[in-house]
């Protein structure tokens, strides 16, 4: 406690103009700027905060928060929502301010998750007097949400980041060997397409449109040439096979438990758990029921769909090999699954 004391105590900051220094001020809160313990006390200083309110779920990283919860939970009526949403908001700002700490009210926004076509909830949201700001979408580290829980907007931010690299590429091709133009790919468009890609993955037309588009930069080919054996030479998986790539992987840590603790409600269980026929699909997975099409695109059916139509050398695998071993092996699968030789009869593309 002693040298923890020291380490915050006793701090002054000034000003230094062109060799002219400024008084010194003691500093009596915070922590050093960028120093390696700042972001620890940080924490450990806001661990209280979901302490603040008994309603909202508090989802924290860094000095990013988000209060989450059901609507019903405040009422059944707009009113009485707006009333009791707005004291609950109240608990927490009277924490902050407690605390000493001051909250940017101009970045501070509140969205409402809605199906499409429902009435629209009427509700008006305050901090001090001052009214939030309702928003249709909003960025949560790094994944734009829409209200309706599309990812149309996550997809155009993502594809206008990627075409700018795309037109980095197309400039400098003419100058740079492929291998650089292959490691420029990696770094700054790999990312893209993978943060987040088990949230949006199964809407990806217009990137894969501009991943054949940079495929054919990095190998210097025809802007029709056919993109497979591109991919099987550069040894890079289509954004459909990265997206089931994820999926397996994300499988793979639930079945060895290495995954979050809010993740434990996923159930993923085998047909003989449910029952005792000896049928042939008897050890895959249970599909779970969906009522409609949008919940067919939730991890816990699409996971079971791929890992169902692996073959038997492939699903052992996740008892046989470790984590990173399983992660090559199921990639090399399916890339020697693109084939090198077109076999459409009359192609226009080969025919040129």
């Amino acid at each position: 406690m002693s040298l923890l004391k020291c380490y915050l105590s006793n701090r002054y900051q000034f000003i230094d103009f062109c060799g002219v220094e400024s008084s010194k001020a003691l500093l009596k809160t915070g922590v050093p700027q960028g120093s390696i313990l700042g972001p620890l006390l940080f924490i450990i200083y806001i661990n209280d905060l979901p302490r603040a309110s008994d309603i909202f779920n508090t989802i924290m990283f860094a000095d990013d928060t988000t209060l989450e919860s059901a609507l019903d939970l405040f009422g059944n009526s707009s009113e009485t929502q707006t009333i009791n949403i707005n004291l609950e908001i109240a608990k927490v700002a009277l924490w902050l301010k407690a605390n000493k700490l001051s909250l940017n009210l101009v970045k501070t926004k509140f969205i409402i998750f809605e199906r499409p076509g429902s009435l629209p909830t009427r509700i008006t949201l305050n901090i001090e007097n001052v009214q939030i700001e309702r928003v249709t979408e909003f960025k949560f580290l790094g994944l734009t949400i829409h209200k309706f829980l599309t990812w149309s907007s996550h997809i155009n931010n993502t594809s206008l980041k990627i075409s700018r690299v795309i037109g980095i590429l197309k400039r400098i091709k003419p100058i740079v060997p492929k291998k650089t133009l292959n490691t420029i790919y990696h770094a700054l468009i790999t990312p893209h397409l993978t943060y987040q890609l088990l949230c949006w993955g199964y809407e990806q037309t217009n990137l894969f449109k501009l991943q054949k588009k940079a495929i054919r930069i990095i190998t210097h080919s025809n802007f029709i040439s056919h993109t497979e054996p591109l991919f099987k030479e550069l040894k890079i998986l289509k954004l459909k096979d990265i997206h089931a790539w994820q999926q397996m992987k994300f499988l793979y840590k639930f079945f060895k438990n290495d995954l979050p603790g809010y993740f434990l409600h996923h159930c993923f269980i085998t047909n003989d758990q449910i029952h005792e026929h000896n049928t042939r699909s008897k050890t895959n997975l249970n599909i779970p029921f969906c009522r409609h099409d949008f919940a067919k695109l939730r991890i816990v059916y699409s996971c079971v769909k791929i890992y169902n139509s692996l073959p038997d050398s492939v699903s052992e695998k996740f008892q046989t090999h470790s984590f990173l071993g399983f992660s090559n092996y199921y990639k090399n699968y399916l890339l020697g699954l693109y084939k090198l030789d077109c076999t459409i009869d009359q192609c226009y593309v080969c025919a040129r």
